[in-house]
């Protein structure tokens, strides 16, 4: 079955919604300060049998059947995947152990402390998103300071790391 671009579109929105993504309006200069992750290479399938599989194509990732770019940012003790799309960018904190990808979402219960003590201009939160409307330097500060915080991230979706490529259903 093929998928429509605007069903992708939807999907991926309500993705963001559901997963705790970060959006992202620019990356500013920190796109291409993005690495490859080598342990990110090849097909993952989460619980849910949702396959999903990293190509290396030059300088990042691309994903198979998606539109999307990747890379990685490193930040002190964490690691914060970049994925550029056409119509949105997204940010995820995630790690790797065991075979296990993790990717992980803003705490909804430290709002209110994210606020108190750490807001910042670049960053808006509403009730289901966080929207970053440019990657600077303080946002850059704020991403290490909190990432190595494990009570403002809850871990969402895991992926185990599979030996054969993901298959592309008819």
């Amino acid at each position: 079955m093929r998928v429509s671009p605007k069903v992708k579109i939807i999907f991926l929105t309500l993705l963001s919604f559901t997963s705790g993504c970060m959006i992202v309006d620019d990356f500013g200069a920190y796109w291409d300060q993005g690495i490859l992750d080598t342990a990110l290479e090849g097909a993952w399938e989460s619980t849910g049998n949702e396959c999903i599989q990293y190509i290396k194509s030059n300088d990042h990732y691309a994903m198979k059947n998606e539109t999307l770019i990747i890379k990685t940012l490193p930040l002190k003790n964490s690691k914060f995947m970049m994925m550029k799309g056409d119509k949105e960018n997204l940010i995820y904190k995630y790690s790797i152990s065991n075979n296990e990808l993790i990717l992980y979402s803003p705490n909804k219960n430290k709002r209110d402390e994210y606020k108190e003590q750490y807001s910042n201009q670049h960053i808006t939160l509403d009730k289901y998103t966080v929207t970053i409307t440019t990657l600077d330097e303080s946002v850059i500060d704020l991403l290490q300071k909190l990432g190595n915080q494990p009570d403002f991230w809850q871990k969402g979706d895991v992926f185990i790391r599979q030996d054969t490529p993901c298959t592309t259903k008819p």
